[in-house]
């Protein structure tokens, strides 16, 4: 079942199932309750990240204090969530991941 869906910068319908939704706060407890921080992060991004392989990583900050970071795959007409997770800063994913896309 799906729990939320937006629409992506590059105009694609992303979808976060029941289902994924429950493994990401299975393992990242902290995001419990956030799933509209989660989405809107595909929503409405600060940045976004080239994935190892053909996923998008998606990031907005939040409050000044943190930042979500929301792993999705993109295919030609829909997209769907991988997982998520916070992180103080983004110097790593700077350093290490090349990036798409950067909010003006």
């Amino acid at each position: 079942m799906i729990l939320r869906e937006v629409t992506s910068s590059n105009g694609i319908h992303v979808r976060l199932t029941e289902e994924r939704w429950h493994y990401i706060i299975f393992e990242h407890l902290e995001l419990d309750g956030c799933e509209d921080m989660v989405m809107s992060a595909i929503e409405n991004p600060d940045y976004i990240f080239e994935g190892h392989t053909d996923e998008l990583l998606a990031v907005k900050q939040f409050s000044g204090l943190f930042f979500v970071v929301t792993v999705y795959k993109e295919k030609e007409t829909e997209g769907y969530v991988i997982t998520a997770y916070t992180k103080d800063t983004i110097t790593t994913l700077k350093e290490q991941r090349r990036i798409l896309w950067k909010k003006n």
